[in-house]
Formats: structure tokens, sequence, C-alpha cells
């Protein structure tokens, strides 16, 4: 692969058996960042460490790229992680108070005997857990019907709320109904963040 400069605009020119690729990157005006940040910020924020290497092995049009280079300021913002949720000030107060509820799959292995999707329920109160194993995304409501009767005699007390994610197995309104009639308040977050 190797570079070179055409009036304004650099053009690299790299090979492989299969095709011939291109890439153009604008010049930018003289003095506006150092060489080896340029470079940096043209190649997405490459490593400098990548960087002189490709220097070593013969990439041309790249300038000599210093061994102790301080890392720009998207190296930085690119080692940040999301921020941690707060933690929430409400605990349940009694059992069944406030119910957990998501949907994990579909697996890219299915089990044994064919499951692929993991339906689990947690009771804000106790911690407890129930685990389901489904073949399909479908059976999620027949089996929540069936959770909640067994929970509600086994408990001795009515489910309050149903915490979940938006996702659409929990917002059919086959699944809105049920939880209404049975006097379920449903509380919805972001998909994909519970």
């Amino acid at each position: 692969m190797n570079g070179g400069e055409d009036e304004k605009l650099l053009k690299m020119h790299g090979g492989s058996t299969k095709s011939q690729n291109y890439a153009y990157l604008t010049h930018q005006e003289k003095g506006t960042l150092s060489s080896s940040l340029l470079w940096n910020a043209r190649f997405g924020h490459l490593n400098f460490d990548d960087l002189y290497l490709l220097k070593k092995r013969g990439f041309l049009g790249l300038p000599t790229i210093p061994r102790n280079v301080e890392p720009c300021e998207a190296f930085f913002l690119g080692k940040h992680s999301k921020q941690p949720l707060h933690d929430s000030n409400f605990r349940a107060c009694r059992k069944l108070e406030l119910q957990h509820f998501n949907l994990c799959g579909p697996l890219f292995v299915p089990s044994a005997i064919g499951n692929k999707y993991i339906m689990i329920l947690i009771d804000d109160y106790s911690r407890m857990c129930w685990v389901y194993f489904l073949k399909n995304k479908f059976e999620c409501f027949a089996k929540f019907k069936e959770f909640h009767v067994m929970i509600e005699k086994e408990a001795n007390a009515h489910i309050g709320t149903l915490h979940s994610d938006n996702g659409g197995e929990y917002t059919s309104i086959e699944f809105k109904n049920y939880l209404s009639q049975h006097g379920i308040k449903h509380q919805t977050i972001i998909p994909y963040n519970l």
C-alpha cells in the first residue's frame, strides 16, 4: 500500500489479489495539527504504535511517527464506558409487589431439547428468581399466565407491577388486556436495557 498527494487530496493506493482499493483523504491546512496527529485522525484514530508499524513496513507518504506521542482526545473518549445506572430509591415492601420480567434470545445454540429463549422473572422484594426455557418467543404469554396463577396461589399475594423492557412480547394487545383484567400495572423501559 502506498500514498501520495495530488494537489490538496491525499490518495492511498492499496491492492489485494482480488481487487484494487483506494482511499482518499482531504488535505488539511498546514499548521492545524501536527503531522502525526493528522495521520492518526485520517486513519480513524489508529493508535500511534500501529502508525509507526505502517511507516516501518514501508507505507509511503507517512511522516516519521515518534514513539512517545501523547494520545489524542479521541483515544480517551473511546475508552469511556457507559455510565452506571444509579441505584433506585424504590424497593418493594411486600412479596410480588414488583416483578422484573425479561425474555432472552434467540440463543445461538439451542438446548438439547430445542429451547432457544429464556424467560426470567425476579421478585424485587425477595429477589427470588424463576427461569423458564421456551422453544419460541410466542410461548412467552402462555408461560406468563401459568406463572401468574402458580405464584399467586403459592405466595398468597397479588402481583402489583410488572417491570419489563418494551419488547413486542410484552406490548401486545392480548398481554396488555390480561394485565389490565388482573389489576397488574406494567412499567416498561427501553428494549435491551434490562
